[in-house]
């Protein structure tokens, strides 16, 4: 393979990634999780995130779109 080949990104590749955030990959990425562990700093683990699901997950998807869009991560 070449050196081009190696670099350049398919079109619809590149758009997703800059598309938001979708409750599909918020979904997925809770669920592809290591049990017992924190993704964070909070301590708060990936089990907490599964059983509150249907709480938490309208906040989370605003959340992360917002960091997306602002490109920045504010730290607590």
């Amino acid at each position: 393979m070449d050196q081009e080949a190696l670099t350049v990104m398919p079109t619809d590749v590149r758009e997703g990634l800059a598309a938001p955030v979708t409750d599909g990959e918020l979904y997925l990425a809770e669920r592809q999780g290591a049990a017992n562990k924190s993704p964070e700093w909070d301590g708060i683990t990936l089990e907490y995130y599964k059983t509150y699901w249907d709480v938490n997950n309208d906040v989370l998807l605003i959340f992360y779109n917002q960091m997306f869009q602002e490109t920045k991560i504010t730290a607590v």
